[in-house]
Parts: C-alpha cells; sequence; structure tokens
C-alpha cells in the first residue's frame, strides 16, 4: 500500500509540476521595448520651482516676520515676498481676551 501512496504521490507531483506542463516548450524572454530618448523641456522645471519657492518664501516670512504669506504673495509663487516695495506686508494684531 505504501508503495502505491508513493507512487500516485510523485505522478501527481509530475502532473502539477510547472516543469512538466512545459516540457519540451523553449520560451523565448523578450524584453519590453526602450523608450525613445527625447529631450523633457523647461515645463516640469517650472512646475516643481513655484511650489518650492512658495514654500521658500513662507518658511522665510514665518522665520523673519512671524507671519503667514499673503493671498497675492502665495499666488503669484512667493515673488511678492521679496520685493516688499510693491505691496506693504499687512501686520497681524494679536487679539486678546482679558476675563
Amino acid at each position: 500500500m505504501r508503495r502505491f501512496i508513493l507512487a500516485a504521490g510523485a505522478i501527481a507531483a509530475l502532473v502539477l509540476s510547472s516543469a512538466a506542463l512545459n516540457a519540451g516548450v523553449a520560451k523565448k524572454i523578450v524584453p519590453p521595448p526602450v523608450a525613445p530618448a527625447s529631450h523633457v523641456g523647461a515645463a516640469p522645471w517650472i512646475l516643481m520651482a513655484c511650489p518650492a519657492l512658495i514654500v521658500a518664501s513662507g518658511v522665510v516670512a514665518n522665520f523673519k516676520d512671524n507671519r503667514q504669506l499673503t493671498y497675492w504673495e502665495a499666488v503669484t509663487c512667493g515673488l511678492l515676498y521679496w520685493f516688499p516695495f510693491v505691496v506693504p506686508a499687512p501686520t497681524v494684531a494679536i487679539r486678546r481676551h482679558h476675563p
């Protein structure tokens, strides 16, 4: 009985193995095609520069003036922050609640 179980297990292993399924078939692995070399252009760098300049201007405004960027400073990618003579920076009044 043991021989029968071992023989059945060996046959099942051969039938279910991938080596038996692909026996005699030569598989040719085809690599994916390579993308042609091309020039990217300046648009992605400009699109990445605007958020980076907004963050940098906001950090400097917070450190130096203890304030956030105004709407127009943020809309112009932070450039209006670096030219204070165009629009004066607003002063923020701190409200204090006294009981």
